[in-house]
């Protein structure tokens, strides 16, 4: 049972990290680029995750990458309108599936 619990209370640590990025990367605290890793890192390590839950999350994040991409291979430092635009739509999407993830493993929406 032990483990069990060691293994939620990880994943809870990487949810609110990753909570934590979109806030910074919403405040522009953090790069688009770090933004982008940050978030496809911290969900890597989430053990165990329900299939279906980090399909979506991934398929999210590759959408904000193919953004990154593309922006990077035109040479651009900053997004269009139309980029910025698209990535809120998929961090808000994001944002609906953490929230879903946290009602599912019981991760109170006032812990830091």
């Amino acid at each position: 049972m032990k483990k069990i619990d060691e293994i939620m209370e990880f994943n809870k640590r990487q949810i609110l990290l990753i909570e934590q990025k979109i806030g910074e990367f919403e405040k522009n605290l953090i790069s688009f680029n770090d933004f982008v890793n940050y978030i496809h890192t911290l969900v890597n390590h989430i053990q165990n995750p329900q299939e279906k839950w980090i399909k979506t999350y991934n398929n999210l994040w590759w959408e904000i990458e193919q953004i990154l991409s593309y922006a990077l291979d035109k040479n651009r430092k900053n997004l269009t309108q139309a980029e910025k635009d698209e990535v809120s739509h998929i961090i808000n999407q994001m944002k609906d599936l953490i929230t879903q993830y946290k009602r599912e493993n019981i991760i109170e929406e006032s812990e830091p």
